[in-house]
């Protein structure tokens, strides 16, 4: 009953155009107004006499509550009054561009699953909602333009995310991988990457080089590195120096140089190991002992010494100062040499024994001949003594006559 009558009452008033004022302020309620609004409004409230009204709820109370309307085209919400929040305005709405300013939290309240923020300029929107769909997330989403972007610097997109095929770019628009990065990153612990699959991969690439880490069974369970572009793999010890390097054209690897000169390893330095093993060398000089080999004589080193001023097959100090030398190639003709010195050491040896059986020869003639001089010595003697004896029978044959 009362309903009713205050829905008389308020069509009275409307009809017949009651208006109140107070403080210079005054509400007009018309049924008919002749100056309707620019909208074509007939049945209106108007504020007059200042630039702002209010509707005001326990006025000068703590708990006032007010929603305002100003000229400039703001409508104001508010809550609460005190000395130190007397203009406190909870959330402002611009009617002129529909910008709305919250200085608390947005809840958004449904008994539904799916509870919906939703902006839309037409050319793109932006959504942020729950969806059981997808889990237990908080979600932005949007179903035009390009995707989800976050700006950090002024008109520069930090993070895109494209609507097209869920790629993420991180300084980047147009991500070409589920995360595309252009720029340096960063990682504190871990970084793992796991898959279904046999290949897990990560790539860096700049444009002009790239490398991939990954793990491939058709290499076997090995993890790898590996480069599509430039020249190749390199590891950086001192700052702007290679310290070791992988061609991507040949494969070769290169120490402290990134060029190997054609050699499947090239070191630019010394190399300190226990021990060195050359697998496999078809060329050692076993020949030196065949039967048929043609030894050369000393007179023949001597010789080609002073001509050439070092042995035969052996690479001059200025060849290998300047084309250097293979380590198995030398240790071969090395050996080769130590062979030729060991058959000229064997044949010595026979000279020698032959030598000292000579020798011996003739030391035992000589003492032949060192006892045949003393008997003929001896001889001699007695040959004297029968001569001296001769003389003096003759004398005593002399004598006695």
């Amino acid at each position: 009953m009362k309903t009713i009558k205050i829905a008389a009452l308020a069509m009275m008033v409307m009809s017949l155009g009651v208006t109140a004022q107070e403080n210079f302020s005054g509400i007009n309620l018309s049924g008919n107004n002749p100056i309707s609004s620019v909208n074509g409004f007939y049945n209106k409230i108007e504020f007059t006499g200042r630039a702002h009204g209010a509707l005001v709820f326990n006025p000068g109370k703590t708990d006032e509550l007010m929603f305002g309307m100003h000229t400039n085209g703001n409508f104001y919400w508010g809550t609460g009054r005190s000395s130190n929040t007397p203009n406190f305005y909870s959330m402002v709405l611009n009617g002129k561009n529909g910008d709305l300013h919250l200085k608390r939290n947005l809840n958004v309240v449904n008994s539904i699953s799916s509870k919906q923020i939703k902006m839309n300029n037409g050319n793109t929107d932006l959504m942020l909602y729950r969806d059981g769909d997808v889990g237990d997330w908080s979600l932005l989403r949007t179903n035009k333009g390009n995707g989800i972007g976050l700006i950090g610097q002024p008109d520069r997109v930090a993070l895109a995310v494209s609507r097209l095929n869920s790629y993420v770019g991180i300084g980047t628009l147009d991500p070409k991988e589920k995360l595309d990065v252009i720029g340096n990153i960063k990682v504190t612990g871990n970084l793992n990457t796991s898959s279904s699959v046999v290949s897990k991969m990560i790539r860096m690439d700049n444009g002009n080089t790239d490398l991939f880490m990954y793990r491939d069974g058709d290499v076997g369970d090995w993890s790898l590195l590996r480069t599509n572009k430039g020249n190749g793999i390199g590891l950086i010890g001192k700052p702007d120096q290679v310290a070791l390097s992988v061609s991507r054209l040949t494969g070769n690897i290169g120490i402290r140089t990134t060029d190997t000169k054609g050699f499947e390893l090239g070191v630019n330095g010394k190399i300190a190991a226990n021990e060195v093993k050359v697998a496999i060398y078809p060329n050692w000089p076993d020949f030196v002992f065949e039967k048929t080999y043609n030894l050369p004589t000393l007179l023949d080193v001597e010789n080609h010494i002073k001509e050439k001023g070092h042995l035969k097959d052996i690479p001059s100090a200025e060849e290998v100062e300047k084309n250097g030398f293979f380590l198995g190639e030398m240790d071969a003709k090395l050996l080769q040499k130590i062979e030729e010195l060991t058959l000229y050491t064997i044949e010595q040896e026979k000279e020698i024994k032959e030598l000292k059986k000579a020798k011996s020869e003739i030391a035992k003639q000589q003492k032949e001949i060192n006892t045949q001089k003393k008997e003929i010595e001896e001889l001699k003697k007695q040959n004297s003594r029968i001569k001296d004896l001769e003389i003096l029978v003759e004398k005593l044959i002399k004598d006695k006559n």
